[in-house]
């Protein structure tokens, strides 16, 4: 699996002799994994960045599956991205260092807000997918020092249905995959895989 780095500092080194004063260069983000909740609403996010491309997922809960849950894709541009969903919501994103902040609007045209924090050693968070039913399968993992754990997933197909997932335990911290079972309509085990923004 490809891993980024969680830290962008640069280190700038200046010969003794020199007489300029010579600046760090800024990073705009630090890419990884951000996970976030949704302010006002069940739902939580995950946005994956390598580079200037991110990929961000809203997985909705029950109360907001089908009008919150949605891809998003983009480039990123001095630390700000406005990511397209192919159904035409979009996501707006600033990056600030560890932290993502931003808007989407839902299925329904409203518009919600969330903050996001990246990875850390003590944070790992995760974006996977799988295509299956003519759909994206998406499950966002947050695990944190000490225990803390949230996983929420969404199955849907080319109908338009949508079901949550359930995680099969252990999740192991940097798994590369990870197994969730669908219930509902179509009941299945299915073998998510981490996201590559450049392959998404």
């Amino acid at each position: 699996m490809l891993r980024r780095a969680s830290s962008a500092t640069l280190a700038v080194l200046v010969a003794a002799c020199s007489s300029e004063t010579v600046q760090p260069l800024e990073s705009e983000i630090v890419g990884g994994t951000y996970f976030g909740v949704v302010n006002g609403s069940d739902a939580v996010l995950a946005i994956s960045v390598d580079g200037d491309i991110a990929v961000a997922y809203v997985c909705g809960g029950t109360e907001s599956l089908e009008t919150s849950t949605r891809w998003y894709r983009g480039t990123v541009t001095d630390g700000k991205a406005t990511l397209e969903a192919l159904t035409g919501q979009t996501l707006n994103v600033t990056f600030e260092g560890d932290e993502a902040v931003g808007t989407f609007i839902d299925w329904e045209g409203e518009t919600f807000s969330f903050d996001a924090l990246g990875e850390t050693e003590d944070r790992f968070h995760e974006l996977y997918m799988v295509l299956d039913s003519g759909c994206r399968t998406g499950v966002v993992v947050k695990k944190h020092a000490g225990g803390e754990e949230v996983v929420q997933g969404a199955w849907c197909n080319d109908l338009g249905i949508f079901e949550q997932v359930t995680p099969i335990a252990p999740i192991e911290v940097g798994a590369a995959q990870l197994s969730v079972e669908v219930s509902g309509l179509e009941p299945k085990t299915l073998t998510v895989t981490a996201v590559d923004p450049n392959a998404f």
